[in-house]
């Protein structure tokens, strides 16, 4: 059955829209000289006159290409007359996302730099802190000058005692404030300094209009160091395996022997069988407080559950990135000091207990605590917040 010649026609020309490259490209379906002048040009506007209305009508050459014809076939699929624009074929990957919670087997992502403006941002915040050192920035300052408030108003510690902001270069310093011997008038000294936190931006510092919230800082240590047996259980269980010292370790720690207890139960499935419970005291209470043991040779600090067990008698904090040779602590040296699992880590880390902070470990869940949530729950702090509508259809199964 032969086509009749309109359909050959049809044909034609929808192969010549979908294979319009110079390989399809047959020398029968040339384009006769007389329309060169159009097949030259991308196409021209025709205003074809009606009674009724006049609208113009593109007309391409006879030479159509792919491109042309899936524009023209998302012309008709967008919405209105607007046409997709270039921008939204691009394909834009997203960035990667924070997680809520970092464990202990899980890396800290790359911190952004300090001169990042982003107030909301924890990581962020922990660039900024980690700029304020002992030996730079003096850790007995008032509670109104502590590297926490600094970087929270965006400031940054640079040489000794001096601080910048990164986003607009206001630059200031605290130096000779640690001589004033009255500790009275070093206090109202600290005051009037600590405006200088908003006062030093400049005008158009983004800073001064909006800083970080006082959430931030709590958030930042529930990110990096979850109060969470998934956690803290592997993290209990490396120290327990790879230090050697904590048998013989003289520390200090703010648990009471009934908290004590709790933790180290809650680790034993996850720890050998064969460790002793000194060993699971002193390896639990160390996790709580974000003690990590550390490889010189390998700086990552975290746990990997790859890789067998290796000896170190160094932990270290991945916040703060305090490090602590435990020798130092043993019990078979005479005079010895303890080692204090939360006042060992800097001034700033979030998991010493800041000016007016209560104890967190006291309300987490490991420790038997209740949050300041559920306590609202239980006592029945939290009612009427949930009504049922009385416009509900009354079912036979649903409670009345």
């Amino acid at each position: 059955m032969e086509g009749s010649p309109s359909t050959d026609d049809d044909l034609r020309d929808v192969f010549k829209m979908l294979y319009a490259d110079d390989d399809w490209a047959l020398a029968s379906d040339s384009e006769p000289e007389d329309s060169d002048h159009l097949s030259n040009t991308d196409g021209i506007d025709i205003e074809v006159t009606d009674n009724e209305e006049q609208l113009p009508i593109r007309i391409y050459s006879g030479r159509i290409t792919k491109k042309r014809l899936f524009s023209a076939l998302d012309s008709l699929f967008s919405q209105g007359n607007k046409s997709i624009s270039k921008r939204q074929r691009i394909y834009n990957p997203p960035a990667p996302s924070i997680p809520s919670l970092i464990l202990s087997i899980q890396p800290i992502p790359v911190l952004p730099l300090p001169e990042t403006y982003a107030p909301f941002s924890a990581l962020s915040l922990l660039s900024r802190l980690l700029t304020f050192q002992p030996y730079t920035y003096f850790p007995q300052y008032p509670p109104g000058l502590s590297p926490v408030r600094a970087a929270m108003k965006g400031w940054v510690n640079e040489g000794r005692e001096g601080l910048k902001c990164e986003v607009c270069g206001g630059k200031w310093g605290l130096g000779g404030l640690q001589d004033v011997g009255n500790e009275e008038m070093r206090s109202k000294l600290g005051e009037k300094l600590a405006k200088g936190f908003e006062e030093r931006h400049k005008k158009n510092c983004a800073w001064r209009i909006c800083a970080s919230p006082e959430n931030l800082y709590e958030q930042l240590r529930h990110l990096i160091h979850p109060p969470i047996s998934s956690s803290l259980a592997p993290l209990a269980s490396h120290l327990s395996l790879e230090c050697l010292t904590l048998p013989s370790l003289r520390f200090l720690s703010p648990l009471n022997s009934v908290q004590v207890e709790r933790l180290a139960n809650l680790f034993k499935p996850s720890l050998t069988s064969s460790i002793s419970s000194t060993i699971i005291d002193v390896a639990s209470q160390l996790a709580l407080f974000g003690w990590f043991p550390y490889h010189p040779n390998n700086p990552t600090i975290q746990i990997s559950l790859d890789t067998l067990p290796s000896r170190t008698e160094i932990v270290c904090c991945r916040i703060c990135r305090r490090r602590i040779g435990l020798w130092n602590f043993s019990s078979e040296k005479d005079g010895v000091k303890q080692f204090d699992v939360l006042n060992e880590h800097l001034v700033w880390c979030p998991i010493r207990i800041q000016d007016g902070e209560k104890e967190w470990w006291s309300v987490s869940g490991l420790l038997g605590g209740q949050s300041t949530q559920v306590k609202r729950i239980e006592e029945g702090g939290i009612k009427d917040l949930v009504k049922v509508s009385e416009r509900m259809e009354k079912r036979s199964w649903r409670r009345s």
